[in-house]
This record gives structure tokens, sequence and C-alpha cells, in this order.
């Protein structure tokens, strides 16, 4: 198969560069969760498995989660993204988010809590998911809506390598083409 060099940059002919984005998987969430529980709770609405075509290809991992917590003094959320399982040993990054203050009007914060993982699974499949809890035992939550986007889960497969290298024809081609 003929590689073809376009005057955009773009590059046809049967293979893929490192980089590109070979798939696509985006899932939101419909329903509010929330708890005042301080031990974390699984937002099983934003788990989502991801199948790779190689073992060798990386994941990027994108969670953004609209947090709502509501308290008298503190209220503060803890947002947590893991795979396999929620487990210390599966937690690739922490974000708090909220308020820790003093008063006593109650009270609502509101933000949204972004994550970026770049993962080299190692295998053809990983899932991943969302955990949460509350810091101060105030109520906390992560928000979701059937009507529009409040909180997903974005996982993109990235090729690591050449998905198929070019032979030598192709080789010389590509060094006079520079």
């Amino acid at each position: 198969m003929a590689i073809t060099f376009h005057p955009d940059g773009t590059v046809t002919g049967g293979f893929k560069a490192p980089g590109a984005i070979i798939q696509t998987i985006h899932k939101e969430l419909t329903t509010s969760v929330q708890t005042s529980s301080t031990s974390y709770q699984e937002v099983t609405g934003l788990s989502q498995a991801i199948t790779l075509s190689n073992a060798s290809n990386k994941v990027l991992v994108t969670v953004v989660c609209q947090c709502q917590a509501y308290g008298d003094q503190d209220r503060r959320i803890d947002v947590q993204v893991y795979h396999t399982s929620v487990s210390d040993s599966n937690r690739f990054t922490k974000q708090e988010h909220g308020e820790y203050r003093s008063g006593s009007s109650s009270s609502y914060s509101f933000g949204p809590v972004t994550h970026t993982i770049l993962d080299t699974p190692g295998s053809t499949s990983r899932t991943y998911k969302v955990a949460y809890k509350s810091i101060d035992g105030s109520t906390v939550g992560v928000q979701g809506s059937s009507s529009y986007t409040r909180s997903y889960i974005l996982l993109q497969e990235i090729i690591a390598f050449w998905s198929r290298k070019p032979s030598l024809a192709h080789k010389t081609i590509i060094n006079k083409n520079i």
C-alpha cells in the first residue's frame, strides 16, 4: 500500500503515527450522587471500560466532575480516579474541593474538579473508576443530569508505536521528502 503525504501535513496509506487517537469513549453521569460518608464511595455512573487494539497503546483519561458541598462551616469533597477497583494501590489522582471556614450559616459550594491522566495499561483492557468522599462529614456530591453535561469520563486510545512499520521502500521515500 502506498504512503501519501498531503499538502496539509496528513499522511495516509496503511499506518498510523504514534500519538494518533484511534478510539474515543465518552460517558456522562445522568444522575447526581451524594454522601456525608468520610469513606470513598464509587460513582458507578462514571465507571467505564476500554478495550485497546494493542497492549502497548496508551489511554488518555479525562474526568470532569461538577461537585457540590453543603454545610454549616466546612464543606469539602475529595474526588479520586482509579483503575480496576477503588483501592489505594490503583489510585491515579486525588483532588479536593470546597471551603474550610468558621461560621454558622449554611451554604453550598459548587465547582468543577478535572483529572487528566496518561495511562499505559500494559494490557488490552482496563476499567476506570471515580470515587468521592466527604472530608469533614458535610454533605457532598457529584452532579449529573440527563438533560445536559455536568460530569463525565472521556477515554481516548493513543497509539504508542507505529501500528504498521513502513517497508524499506517507504523509508527511502520518507527520507527523500525530508
